[in-house]
Order: structure tokens, then C-alpha cells, then sequence
């Protein structure tokens, strides 16, 4: 009987002890669950500052925003890390990140989601290996979580890089340059200038983007610099365009600034009708050595040869050493570059529209002049002349004409000299002072004087006279051509009715051209 009351005594309790335990179960499990909801959907994004983070350990997940940082630009990435509780960097070889003090093994590193190849045989992974500039936010997630595996344990962090990273995040999920740097022995190698272009780097880095205008005087006095500073993912974008005192654009220099301290440019050069002149191309490698890549020479605005500088067994890339900065290579390099320099003019612009005209117009000749004595009756005087135009611009000339003619007719002797001046005037909007064929109007008005003598008598008289008319220019060389030319020669005297023609051929010489 007593055995019967102890069995039936541990069947109870066995009963009541099995619903309790359930109960509590089903309280605890409903308890986490409420908890773990709210923790992971409560997200801080705290004010980064400048020192670490003063706040506790009671939230899943940190978010790093990129307006937080912004304020670390420049800086590398492990100054941000460092403004999160319960996180440590660790530096050897590496920097790698350790969450909670439970070891860099155990944190996992993530890009953009998804893993990262790891540094040597290890779990963990160089910071370094990703710029501060291609970051757009970090997710840090402090609690160990089974989703992501055992390499987990302490946490997760996260990078998610910017958008517009294009082609630096390959297939492999790695971090990648965006040209293939040379690597060269420079244990010879002397550069004094390192130490500025690192400055140089650190300072694009610390700029703020924008466009600004200063003055500069790189063609001519008073010419101007307007620079233009952008964003492009992890890189900067920097234009120069130097202009002359007139506001013409004469160089054009783009460069593209990488964080691993390299940088690629390339610079246009114009001439004073906006045409290419040349073209060069560079990269300057991380130690601020520069390499030339490649240049393209122009004849009014079309590409007519390209130079490639090329120095072998680096990779496959076109490019040589231009010892920009000053170096030593002890032989290094012997015999791997070309000679080709381009240097452009530095002179201004007087004016835009002027496109590499002459400024100065000389011709030499001979007139033939058809003398109306106004009685049906013609007499031709030959002669030299000598005409001299100064180019405003490439359409207007002030021109300057000396000539004297000689004839004879029935025995008397004449004699013509005219000393004019006046406007030229090339009227279509596309002629150019290169074309091989142009013409220009003129409008000349001066003193002619007109002598005549038979035998030993001798008589002259001076009037107003002009010459109106077209000079047409055949193009010989780049500073010389033909000139063939017809004029009306009026005379400007009263109750005169005489009308005069010249015809004239010249050669003319140019000089002073502002290209």
C-alpha cells in the first residue's frame, strides 16, 4: 500500500512539474523574443567626434553615417573605428579590428555584405587595404551571431562602400586601383621632393569641394585660374583652366586624385581661337614620381601624330620616367625615353576672335593704272607700290598704301604718287587667316599728287584721291602668299569726270602671329 501511495505520489508530481516547466518556457522564450526585436531594431547613429564614443554596450548594431565620416577625411579609416565602444584596433603588419576584446580572429569583416579575402593564413583582414574616401556608412554589429559562423563570435563590420565606386569593387570582392601602378627598383633612386607631394596629396584630401577664380599670371599679366574641385567615389576630380588677360582659355589640365597617393592628369593646350594645339598625359605614382603616358601634337585643331612614351616590362603599361621630380637613377633606365617636348606660347591674347592671324601685313608689287583723261582717251601707268596692314583682328586691318605710276603720251611725260589710308575688311564669317584662298574688301582715301613735263616745262597739282576695291591672297607658305587686286581710283576734284581703275599683283610677307 505504501509503495502504491510513493508511485502514485511520483506520478503527480512528475504531472505538476511538467506544466510548470512549460509555462516557464513558453514566458522565457516569449520574454527573449520581445527583447531581441527591440534591440535590433533600435539603431544608434551618434555624433562621431574626434574622441572615442562615451556611451554603454546596449545596442546590437552601431551605424557609422557618412556625414560622420566626412569629418575624418583624409584621415585613415581606423580614426572612425576607433570612435566605437567595446572596439580595438590591432597593429602589426595589418590593422585589423577587434570587437569586445575576445581577439581579431573572431570579429568578421564584411564588404558591402559579403566576405573578404583575409590577410595571409588568418581570419582577419587589413583595414588598409580600404580608403576612407570609397566608405559610405559602417554597420557594426557588437553581439556574436550564428548567421554569419564560428569567425563571428565577438561581431560583425560591415562596410558598404559608395555607389559610384564603379570598377573598384571587383569580382573577387576586393578593393581595387584604378590603374596598375609600375613598380620599379628605386633603390638607387634619390627623390627630393617626396615630402611635397605627399603634402600635396594631404591637401587635395583636406579640401573642400567647390569652384573658385584667383589670379594668375601663367599667360600673361593679368590672366586668371579658375580651379574646380569634385567628388567621384573614393576620388577627386581637379580642373585648371588657365586663361589670359582677355578670358581665354589656353590650358585646360584635368587631374583625377586617388587615395592610395596617385594620381592621373592630362592637359589640353589652345591656341587664341580656341583650336587644340597639343595634348599630354601623365600619372604620378605614389612616391610622386611622374610618368608620361602618352601626347598628341594638333595642326588647327586636328590631331595629326601621337607620341607614345614607353618604357617596357612594367605590366604592359605605355609609359616612361620624365624625372619630374629631379632624381638620381644611376642607370637605371638607360635609353627608355623619347626626346619629344612641346612648349606652348605663353604671350596673350590681345583678342579672341583673332585665331592665330598674322598681325602684321606686308606687300610689295606692281599697279597698273588706266589714267582717264576724260576725252575717250586711256593711258596705263605701271608702277610700283608698297601697302602695309596692321590686323585688328582677323576680319579688320588698318592698311597703310604708297605707289607712283609713270606714263607717256604725246610726248609728255606723267607722273602719278599717291600716299593713301584706310580700312581692309575680309567680309565672310568663315574665312580664316589660314585658308589657302581669301579676300578682302578696302576703303583707302589720300593726297595724289600728278606731274606732268614736256621738254623743259614742268607743272604738278595735288587733289583728294582713293582706292575702293578687293585684294584676293593666294597662300604660299605659313607666313608669305600672292596677291592679285583690282580698284576703282577715283579722283576727288571738282568738275572732274574722270573715272580710274588700277590692277595690281603683289607678294606679301606676314609676321607676328600670336599661336
Amino acid at each position: 500500500m505504501l509503495r502504491k501511495i510513493k508511485k502514485a505520489g511520483n506520478v503527480l508530481f512528475c504531472i505538476v512539474f511538467f506544466f510548470m516547466s512549460s509555462f516557464l518556457s513558453i514566458k522565457t522564450v516569449a520574454q527573449k523574443s520581445s527583447l531581441g526585436m527591440s534591440t535590433i531594431q533600435k539603431t544608434t547613429q551618434q555624433k562621431i567626434t574626434k574622441t572615442p564614443r562615451k556611451v554603454s554596450y546596449t545596442t546590437a548594431v552601431d551605424v557609422i553615417t557618412g556625414d560622420e565620416i566626412s569629418t575624418y577625411k583624409g584621415e585613415n579609416i581606423t580614426e572612425v573605428i576607433r570612435s566605437l565602444p567595446n572596439v580595438n584596433i590591432d597593429k602589426s603588419r595589418s590593422t585589423t579590428v577587434e570587437l569586445r576584446g575576445l581577439g581579431s580572429n573572431r570579429s568578421l569583416v564584411l564588404l558591402n555584405g559579403r566576405r573578404v579575402p583575409v590577410y595571409g593564413q588568418s581570419v582577419t583582414y587589413d583595414l588598409n587595404s580600404i580608403p576612407i574616401e570609397a566608405i559610405e556608412r559602417i554597420n557594426v554589429i557588437n553581439d556574436g551571431t550564428a548567421e554569419y559562423g564560428a569567425d563571428a563570435i565577438s561581431g560583425v563590420v560591415n562596410f558598404i562602400t559608395k555607389k559610384d565606386m564603379g570598377e573598384r569593387i571587383g569580382d573577387n570582392n576586393t578593393y581595387n586601383p584604378y590603374y596598375v601602378i609600375p613598380k620599379i627598383n628605386y633603390n638607387n633612386a634619390i627623390n627630393d621632393k617626396y615630402h611635397q607631394w605627399e603634402t600635396e596629396v594631404q591637401t587635395i584630401y583636406n579640401t573642400e569641394p567647390g569652384e573658385k577664380t584667383i589670379p594668375d599670371d601663367t599667360y600673361g599679366l593679368g590672366g586668371s585660374l579658375r580651379m574646380d574641385l569634385h567628388l567621384n567615389g573614393d576620388y577627386r576630380i581637379q580642373e585648371l583652366n588657365f586663361m589670359d588677360k582677355s578670358g581665354t582659355v589656353r590650358q585646360k589640365t584635368t587631374y583625377e586624385w586617388y587615395p592610395e597617393k596617385y594620381r592621373f592628369g592630362e592637359t589640353f593646350y589652345y591656341d587664341c581661337g580656341g583650336l587644340k594645339l597639343h595634348y599630354d598625359s601623365y600619372l604620378n605614382d605614389v612616391n610622386g614620381y611622374k610618368f608620361e603616358w602618352k601626347q598628341k601634337s594638333y595642326d588647327k585643331g586636328v590631331n595629326i601624330d601621337i607620341h607614345r612614351d614607353m618604357l617596357l616590362n612594367l605590366g604592359g603599361n605605355p609609359i616612361r620616367v620624365n624625372l619630374t621630380p629631379k632624381i638620381s637613377l644611376d642607370q637605371i633606365l638607360p635609353n627608355k625615353w623619347d626626346t619629344y617636348n612641346f612648349t606652348p606660347n605663353q604671350q596673350p591674347c590681345d583678342n579672341v576672335d583673332y585665331s592665330g592671324c598674322d598681325r602684321n601685313n606686308f606687300h610689295i608689287g606692281v599697279r597698273l593704272v588706266l589714267e582717264d583723261f576724260g576725252v575717250g582717251e586711256t593711258l596705263l601707268m605701271p608702277g610700283p607700290y608698297f601697302e602695309y596692314t596692321y590686323n585688328v583682328c582677323k576680319k579688320v586691318g588698318i592698311t597703310g598704301n604708297v605707289g607712283i605710276n609713270f606714263g607717256t603720251k604725246n610726248d609728255v611725260k606723267y607722273t602719278k604718287f599717291g600716299l593713301l589710308g584706310g580700312l581692309s575688311y575680309t567680309p565672310f564669317n568663315k574665312a580664316d587667316c589660314d585658308d589657302n584662298f581669301k579676300f578682302t574688301t578696302q576703303a583707302l582715301i589720300g593726297l595724289v599728287n600728278q606731274s606732268s613735263k614736256y621738254m623743259d616745262n614742268k607743272s604738278s597739282k595735288g587733289y583728294f584721291g582713293g582706292l575702293f576695291g578687293i585684294l584676293g591672297d593666294f597662300k604660299l607658305g605659313d607666313n608669305s602668299g600672292l596677291t592679285l587686286g583690282a580698284h576703282y581710283f577715283p579722283t576727288f576734284q571738282k568738275n572732274n569726270t574722270s573715272s580710274n581703275f588700277s590692277f595690281n599683283v603683289g607678294y606679301r610677307l606676314s609676321w607676328g602671329n600670336y599661336k
